[in-house]
């Protein structure tokens, strides 16, 4: 499957709640979510950069389960093949990508409030050390062939929201935090 989001930062958050309700969006309680985030052994200097095909991989525990996520980058950062699967055992699985050359790059917490409208998850976040934002996404066959022109139209989307493009967020929180906890911006 292809994920294809974008994510803006929250300014107001009062107005894009009001706007989601108007909308008859109800956003669910908070669910706290612990993100690890590994790359390829020997490409951690790289991790901030954009780079198409590459590999990352996800342990993330919320509510009791932990989920398994590969990412593969497509046309940007928001743009990606993803595969997702439960695991039972978080420190097993930890050791497995470890044996198959990953490493821990980066934690990332968050609380998150979701919901859909139409065909759109919409994600209400509180990213621990980054703020608030809002990430409109759709899943895809795979084979879509533009996923920047599927990120225009979930921009038309947020717009209603009260979103403003300038406040747009091209990287994804492990990014985010990645640069934050090393200085880059």
């Amino acid at each position: 499957m292809r994920e294809i989001e974008i994510k803006a930062r929250v300014k107001d958050s009062r107005s894009v709640l009001a706007a989601l309700d108007k909308l008859e969006c109800v956003l669910s309680e908070p669910v706290h979510q612990r993100d690890t985030v590994y790359a390829k052994a020997g490409t951690e200097d790289k991790f901030s950069e954009f780079q198409p095909g590459a590999i990352f991989l996800r342990l993330r525990e919320a509510k009791g389960k932990v989920m398994f996520t590969l990412k593969q980058p497509q046309s940007n950062d928001l743009d990606c093949v993803e595969n997702e699967s439960e695991v039972s055992d978080r420190a097993e699985m930890d050791q497995s990508l470890k044996l198959m050359g990953f490493v821990p790059v980066v934690n990332v917490e968050k609380n998150r409030r979701t919901t859909k409208c139409g065909d759109y998850e919409i994600c209400f976040d509180e990213v621990a050390g980054l703020g608030t934002f809002i990430e409109v996404e759709t899943i895809l066959p795979g084979d879509i062939a533009d996923g920047e022109m599927i990120q225009g139209q979930l921009w038309k989307f947020l717009e209603r929201l009260g979103v403003s493009k300038d406040d747009e967020v091209t990287r994804g929180y492990d990014v985010l935090v990645y640069n934050a906890s090393h200085g880059q911006s």
